[in-house]
């Protein structure tokens, strides 16, 4: 089975293709430098841009799969979580595609898509971890501590519960905002992440968010409040800030997020000592170098194996994971596929990271789309 996956949740534009199970293109064309100047996506520009884009990240994906477009046998899109302006160009586009190829079209949760990264080999094929898992997703839109098991009726689907998340920014967004306090530019979270490896981060005290709470969430602005008072008074006794204060900055704001994001995973496995059989770990921020290592000493700890996507590419945004979410409903699912109506594919830019299956996320869109005002899309 060859599906097609397409992802415009926010300022990336991309197709991936999928065959069988195995990540055979993905294509993403990155809007970085067209926000920059905005310091921040802004969700009109990105709409054009994908608008523009996406014939070419199709061609490109089809050059690079080998195929042709009569070999597909099922289009994805992703439905939401993300930007609505952005969904719904990739959602248009997806439904063109179906309608000039007579093939399916069905929508995908994009957080589903993350957690498939976990799942894959070196080569790209998908090989599930033991189950249940404990996932940390942690992106600059999401942070979210799930579990993942296996669904007792349907068999291999997986069922989704939330433990835990943040109460204000996510974690990469937290990232991207020391940057902007640092002057590195934006995005500046990976670049915060570079110069942290090379800082000392007991230089500076400070905070680590939510040590003290008893539940799984987390918070990050308190953190980033802290950060910005310290750089004040380092800025009143000796401005600009010199280049080893930066790095030592990066290195303690650094420390001080991943340990709060892993003090909470270890809170969830010592709460269920025997219960999980694997660690992973999803999302953009999945690409720190520095939390991938954190997270292997945790799973050795609790005799765990650990996961997280085989390469960079695959830990933000990408149309290959929104094709092997598809692939895993509908060539693993028993169920008969009934692919959606195309109101059943309306936008869903809040959706919950526990709605993964088709009739779920169509019974959904339904609800949206009942709730909308006349008149209005």
């Amino acid at each position: 089975m060859i599906i097609v996956g397409i992802d415009t949740s926010c300022d990336e534009t991309s197709i991936g293709v999928v065959r069988d199970g195995q990540i055979i293109a993905n294509i993403i064309s990155s809007q970085v430098a067209l926000h920059k100047a905005w310091g921040g996506v802004v969700p009109s520009l990105a709409k054009v841009a994908h608008q523009k884009r996406l014939p070419v990240a199709w061609r490109r994906a089809l050059l690079k799969a080998k195929i042709e477009a009569s070999d597909i046998d099922i289009i994805a899109v992703t439905q939401g979580p993300g930007l609505a302006m952005a969904l719904e160009t990739g959602i248009a586009f997806a439904q063109a595609l179906g309608r000039t190829l007579h093939k399916p079209v069905i929508g995908i949760n994009h957080l589903h898509g993350h957690l498939m990264t976990a799942c894959l080999e070196a080569d790209l094929t998908f090989n599930s971890p033991a189950l249940p898992a404990l996932v940390a997703l942690v992106s600059g839109g999401h942070t979210e501590l799930l579990s993942v098991s296996a669904d007792p009726v349907r068999l291999h689907q997986w069922q989704v519960t939330k433990l835990g998340q943040t109460l204000d920014d996510a974690c990469g967004e937290a990232f991207d905002k020391a940057a902007i306090m640092l002057e590195l530019g934006y995005p500046g979270g990976a670049l915060v992440a570079r110069l942290a490896d090379q800082g000392q981060a007991k230089r500076y005290a400070l905070p680590i968010p939510m040590l003290k709470n008893p539940t799984l969430d987390l918070s990050y602005s308190g953190l980033k409040t802290a950060l910005l008072y310290l750089i004040q008074k380092l800025e009143s006794e000796n401005q600009p800030l010199k280049a080893d204060q930066i790095r030592d900055l990066a290195a303690a704001f650094q420390d001080r997020a991943l340990t709060a994001l892993i003090n909470k995973l270890e809170l969830a496995l010592m709460r269920q000592p025997d219960h999980y059989r694997s660690l992973w770990l999803v999302g953009g921020v999945a690409a720190n170098r520095q939390l991938r290592l954190r997270l292997r000493r945790l799973a050795k700890r609790f005799d765990l194996s650990a996961h997280y996507p085989p390469n960079r590419r695959l830990t933000g945004d990408n149309g290959a994971m929104i094709a092997l979410a598809a692939w895993q409903l509908t060539e693993l699912s028993t169920e008969p596929f009934i692919p959606p109506t195309a109101a059943e594919l309306d936008r869903l830019p809040n959706l919950s990271s526990q709605l993964l299956s088709i009739p779920a996320l169509a019974a959904t869109a339904r609800q949206s789309v009942a709730q909308k005002p006349a008149g209005r899309s």
